[in-house]
């Protein structure tokens, strides 16, 4: 099934011959996999890394058996961005004990296609290319709020990435809060929530994470447009969805992976 959009304004511009891809996200809890095609995502798939690491081994069948259902092979080069080493090590070897032809993409091999006020190879590979990825529908003026295992938020102006910040995500501080306050009631997030004072513990718990979130990114959000000016701000990851009807910000999924399309449609028309 197609997923995404086409860009250029959901009009397919044709090329002389097909430009393929196949784009590797490996971040803190999932592996995210999708084939592009002519500036299309074709197919994607989101692998939890609980799921597919067992004992520190990559189920190599699963992957095996999503490349198999949409009839990818090896004549499609692979583009891999990565937070996690350990977990990239794998799916590299997987990818060339299947003969694929692998270009892992570093911080400094985005000079020339973002530019940094400051040392590039100190800013997470993620960042750069979920800014990228916006840029592809939202201009170069654009905020990324990437609600993932970490909450990001990162700006870019005019093409120049700005800078960010980063927070504990919804799921570490869930967790945090079993961790070190056993005693108090389990939090779900995914219930609906009123920014009234709450009556009971359950209810003050899942209220004041969700709206000390809400305020702190609106907060953020904010101030820089007082500083940097005007900018669209733009909402991903797969907590993203808890928020959408309470923050005014379009939602869009999977930045960082069209941020990887954007980076090999450059390489592939620069060298």
């Amino acid at each position: 099934m197609k997923i995404g959009i086409r860009k250029f304004n959901d009009r397919y511009v044709p090329t002389e011959k097909k430009f393929a891809i196949l784009a590797f996200d490996i971040g803190n809890s999932r592996l995210k996999c999708s084939y592009f095609e002519d500036s299309c995502m074709k197919y994607y798939c989101a692998l939890g890394l609980d799921k597919i690491f067992v004992d520190n081994k990559l189920k190599t069948h699963i992957l095996d058996n999503w490349l198999k259902e949409n009839m990818i092979d090896n004549k499609t080069v692979c583009f891999v961005s990565s937070v996690n080493l350990a977990i990239e090590e794998q799916v590299l070897s997987f990818l060339n004990s299947r003969s694929f032809f692998v270009n892992i993409i570093r911080p400094k091999d985005l000079v020339g296609i973002i530019e940094v006020e400051y040392n590039i190879d100190m800013i997470g590979i993620d960042r750069l290319l979920h800014s990228l990825g916006a840029s592809l529908f939202y201009g170069d003026k654009v905020c990324v709020v990437d609600m993932g295992t970490a909450i990001t938020v990162d700006l870019m102006k005019d093409n120049v990435y700005k800078g960010g910040f980063i927070m504990p995500g919804l799921d570490l501080i869930c967790k945090s809060m079993a961790i070190f306050l056993p005693q108090l009631p389990k939090v779900d997030i995914a219930i609906s929530h009123k920014n009234v004072p709450s009556k009971n513990t359950s209810d003050a718990l899942n209220n004041g994470i969700f709206y000390s979130t809400v305020f702190g990114l609106e907060g953020i959000v904010r101030s820089w447009h007082e500083k940097f000016g005007e900018f669209t701000t733009v909402l991903t990851g797969g907590s993203a969805r808890f928020f959408e009807s309470e923050l005014s910000w379009p939602y869009f999924p999977h930045l960082t992976l069209w941020g990887i399309y954007k980076y090999a449609e450059y390489k592939e028309s620069h060298f």
